[in-house]
């Protein structure tokens, strides 16, 4: 049956645009679903959990992560190293991304943020730098931003970090934020 329903959207998909991926594992997963459902009252089924749970894990994935943010699937790093190399945002799709600002000016001021829908994103900042800054991991995700940390759903941390000398120098204001993934900012 749930051949069928697979089958049948992907040949209605060219005529139908709500027959997309997650709609169409959607539909799988309620025809398995009711397969369970079914089988619990006739004594059997089991066999369709083994079916349901990848299915359930890959239309969370699909489901959780906006994907109409940039389409990029990628690894990327950046190390600008004056204040004008510094872009507004750094953002991708899936994947990963290192921001390093560890060779930056002692002085100025600095504004960035640094997106993803699902990844790891990871900004090393200098060490007497004075940071404001917000992690934010909106669907899942795990935080370890400047010693704060959080993990779970829909969690964030923020804070101010004056570094190693005080206040003083260069001011970074960061914002990281990923839908679904892991959120680093470090000092070394």
């Amino acid at each position: 049956m749930t051949m069928l329903v697979v089958a049948g959207s992907a040949i209605a998909a060219p005529f139908v645009p709500w027959f997309t991926a997650p709609h169409v594992i959607g539909l799988a997963i309620a025809v398995l679903a009711a397969g369970l459902l079914v089988g619990s009252f006739a004594g059997g089924g089991r066999g369709l959990i083994w079916l349901l749970l990848p299915l359930s894990l890959t239309g969370f994935a699909v489901t959780a992560v906006d994907f109409d943010g940039p389409a990029t699937v990628s690894s990327v790093s950046y190390t600008p190293k004056t204040v004008e190399e510094v872009q507004d945002r750094y953002e991708i799709g899936v994947g990963s991304v290192m921001l390093d600002l560890r060779q930056m000016p002692s002085s100025g001021e600095v504004k960035t943020a640094v997106e993803s829908d699902l990844g790891e994103l990871i900004v090393h900042v200098p060490p007497n730098a004075d940071i404001t800054f917000t992690c934010n991991a909106t669907s899942i995700g795990e935080l370890n931003c400047l010693g704060r940390q959080a993990e779970g759903g829909d969690v964030q941390v923020d804070g101010e970090d004056l570094g190693a000398d005080g206040e003083g120098g260069l001011k970074i204001d960061l914002d990281v934020l990923t839908n679904v993934g892991e959120v680093k900012v470090l000092r070394d």
